[in-house]
Formats: structure tokens, C-alpha cells, sequence
């Protein structure tokens, strides 16, 4: 049996509400991925895929 990883996970929902609801508060990055229990990365692939732009100064 393998396992997944919350970054690897599929976005509910409601993962997608809290990522808009974090960047429409100007909250960094690093801080909306662990709201999300996912990385980085993970967070910014989705955003880019989504359409929402991330703030550069969000992105610290």
C-alpha cells in the first residue's frame, strides 16, 4: 500500500476556499501552505494553475 502525502493529496473544495481566503488576506505563502498541510511549492503549482496570483510579497 502506498501512502500520499498531504502535498500530493487532491484539493477539496475547501482547500481551494482557504487558499483564496489566504491571499486575499495578504497572508505569506509559507504561512497559506501550512494552513494547508502542503508545501510550498504545492501551493504556488496550484495557485498558478487556478489563476489566483500570489503577491511578491507573499512569496517570502
Amino acid at each position: 500500500m502506498s501512502v500520499i502525502s498531504s502535498s500530493e493529496a487532491s484539493w477539496t473544495r475547501g482547500d481551494q476556499l482557504v487558499l483564496e481566503r489566504c491571499v486575499s488576506a495578504g497572508l505569506p505563502t509559507v504561512v497559506i501552505a501550512l494552513k494547508l498541510g502542503r508545501c510550498v511549492e504545492t501551493v504556488r503549482v496550484k495557485a498558478a494553475e487556478t489563476g489566483i496570483q500570489l503577491n511578491p510579497s507573499q512569496d517570502e
